[in-house]
């Protein structure tokens, strides 16, 4: 039989891919990365084995025997050596461990900011743990917009406007709001010959997400901003 790999850098694999992987374990060799600069060649490498092949770990892993959806949902657990946590008031991860930079080249200032006095990297990502210790990535600090007290995060939106029928792609950024400080606005690409109604696609949002996420505008549009890595440049958006 002919083994195939996948390699995935998302906060979260989407519906399509996870039943790809459900559909397909038995030939799939699967990771999905959490890549930083700041501890090596990855901060978390997670492995879905179904051969002996060797793969390089740094930070976190799913072991042999978990349920295909830990792989597809999650980031795995931490290694022997390292520890992962999440800040309690916003979810940051942070890393601690043999593989953590001892700081930036030359700049104390971004070192100080970045690594704190206890050791913890601050990475700049959003997650949460399960009690088993599996890390799901659920977006970055920086995207993050607080809507009336509460902290709305765009990943976990655009996943449930990507589900909606005609959606191509979807980001949603943090806009001004004279009454809630901030609400979410959604940016979004059609697929061709389709046709998306703002308005059904708020009520379908209104269905699936809290009230503080729902998007209060919506915007068709026929491309993103994006760098040359091909991210979308959400502050263009903004």
């Amino acid at each position: 039989m002919v083994h195939q790999s996948q390699h995935t850098g998302r906060s979260r694999l989407f519906d399509h891919a996870r039943r790809l992987f459900r559909v397909h374990r038995h030939w799939l060799f699967a990771k999905h990365c959490f890549a930083l600069l700041e501890c090596g060649e990855s901060n978390l490498h997670v492995s879905c084995r179904w051969r002996d092949d060797a793969y390089k770990i740094d930070v976190a892993m799913c072991r042999d025997g978990d349920d295909p959806e830990i792989v597809a949902r999650t980031s795995g657990r931490a290694i022997d050596g390292v520890e992962v946590r999440t800040a309690e008031d916003t979810g940051e991860i942070l890393v601690r461990g043999y593989n953590v930079m001892s700081g930036y080249f030359e700049d104390d200032a971004a070192t100080a900011q970045a690594v704190d006095g206890d050791g913890w990297l601050h990475t700049g990502d959003v997650g949460e743990l399960d009690e088993a210790g599996n890390l799901r990535i659920t977006d970055r600090i920086k995207d993050m917009f607080i809507c009336g007290g509460f902290n709305a995060y765009p990943a976990e939106i655009e996943q449930v406007l990507l589900a909606f029928p005609g959606v191509q792609e979807a980001a949603v950024v943090g806009v001004p709001d004279q009454r809630l400080g901030e609400v979410g606005k959604a940016f979004v690409i059609a697929v061709p010959g389709q046709r998306i109604e703002p308005e059904a696609l708020i009520a379908y949002a209104e269905e699936r997400l809290a009230n503080y996420k729902v998007p209060r505008h919506v915007e068709l549009v026929e491309a993103f901003p994006r760098s040359s890595l091909g991210k979308v440049l959400k502050r263009e958006l903004r």
